[in-house]
């Protein structure tokens, strides 16, 4: 629908599914969690790939580039607002958050030490060791002192990212 959407360069692209829209968490877990009305195509995608299954990642590309909105909206709620994607959104200062998301089945691996401080280069050799393994990376924390940096793997490649990186520094810890 958005390839079809972007090559008729269509006012806007309208996704029916079972929710009213984006949701402030998942209301499984956070019974307080209600449809955020606007959206970013950036907003939208980090949602999605921290675990919203509003919209498949993929989908919202196609029309970000022709800045074509798009509009969900509840099948079974017709009348719900729904919620806009779109390239520029009004921000609610009194909200800056939109919203809490998390992934199941992740590990977080951080590589610290203090002769890590001011070395350049550091994070190249963590994310090439990984990436020459298959291994990908979905989120990254560096300390400001340079001293530590974490990363988000999924669980069945943690046990090897761990490998990987002790074989990668493993002169430095000798």
């Amino acid at each position: 629908a958005a390839i079809i959407a972007a090559a008729l360069d269509a006012s806007v692209l309208e996704i029916w599914t079972d929710v009213d829209g984006f949701m402030t968490a998942d209301p499984r877990v956070i019974s307080t969690a209600y449809t955020i009305n606007e959206l970013s195509y950036v907003e939208a995608m980090e949602l999605c790939n921290f675990g919203a299954k509003v919209v498949y990642p993929p989908t919202i590309y196609p029309v970000c580039v022709k800045d074509i909105p798009i509009c969900i909206k509840n099948t079974f709620n017709p009348k719900g607002k729904g919620t806009i994607i779109k390239k520029d959104v009004e921000g609610d200062q009194k909200k800056p958050i939109k919203g809490i998301s998390s992934i199941n089945g992740t590990s977080l691996i951080t590589v610290s030490g203090l002769s890590m401080v001011g070395v350049i280069g550091v994070n190249r050799r963590i994310f090439s060791a990984l990436a020459g393994n298959g291994i990908s990376v979905f989120l990254v924390s560096q300390a400001s002192s340079e001293n530590s940096t974490s990363i988000g793997v999924r669980d069945e490649d943690a046990e090897a990212a761990c490998d990987v990186l002790n074989a990668e520094f493993a002169k430095e810890i000798e």
